[in-house]
């Protein structure tokens, strides 16, 4: 039986600046730590930002070769698009394909979590907007 990979995806956004970033934690159910990354994504819209977090996050287990993922965002917007096929925004069309397919492909599931649930993406979306910041 394959293992189940859970990724933790937590998206920071200054509502002030309209800066975002992301910080993400990859891991067996067990808790054994596989990865973690971080990446300031710039300027832009919530929604926009939510997308392209999603959507670096599973590139990454794309290119590890994970799958069996189980995604939890503290985006309860995304999962709720995401899991009724809503496309939220017309310029996001592109993204939410390019989304659908790779959970389709990588076998994710995707459910919202309450972001003081882990404190460590929390921790890297934060350095990653504050420093401007890539790091994997």
């Amino acid at each position: 039986m394959l293992k189940k990979l859970t990724m933790f995806l937590c998206l920071i956004f200054y509502y002030i600046s309209g800066e975002a970033a992301t910080g993400g934690v990859i891991g067996y159910d067990e808790g054994c730590f596989v990865f973690a990354y971080a990446s300031y994504l710039g300027v832009q819209s919530n929604m926009v930002a939510e997308f392209k977090a999603s959507l670096e996050g599973l590139k990454l287990c794309a290119f590890a070769s994970f799958f069996n993922i189980i995604i939890q965002s503290d985006s309860l917007a995304l999962v709720l698009c995401v899991n009724s096929l809503k496309n939220p925004l017309r310029k996001l069309h592109g993204k939410f394909k390019e989304l659908l397919h790779l959970m389709q492909l990588l076998k994710v599931s995707l459910s919202h979590y309450s972001q003081d649930v882990n404190s460590v993406a929390d921790f890297l979306a934060k350095w990653a907007c504050d420093y401007r910041a890539r790091s994997f």
